[in-house]
């Protein structure tokens, strides 16, 4: 029969029982959230990073771009120098032609 002794023991076993599964489950849980956890740093790290790459080679390609448009100017405007120069060269030349006939 039930007696008090063995109705004593079924429930330490229950309780038991129940604290580990209950136990397991949470750690089990827990791993879970931990790999969610690290999951969701690790891409956030990477967006982080992904995003500064790009910041930079923004700044790169601006920096380049205005280089560039540096170089051009400075030779259409050496070319546009040199096109005066030569032509005033050559008018002078023809002055000076003219004058000595």
């Amino acid at each position: 029969m039930f007696t008090l002794t063995n109705i004593t023991n079924t429930a330490k076993k229950g309780l038991v029982s129940f604290v580990l599964l209950t136990g397991l489950t949470v750690s089990a849980h827990a791993d879970s959230l931990f790999d969610i956890d690290l999951s969701r740093h690790i891409e956030n790290s990477m967006t982080t990073q992904m995003d500064e790459a790009v910041d930079s080679l923004k700044s790169e390609l601006s920096l380049l771009i205005q280089l560039q448009m540096a170089e051009m100017l400075f030779e259409h405007e050496l070319d546009a120098a040199f096109d005066s120069a030569s032509k005033t060269a050559v008018e002078n030349t023809k002055s000076q032609m003219w004058e000595q006939e």
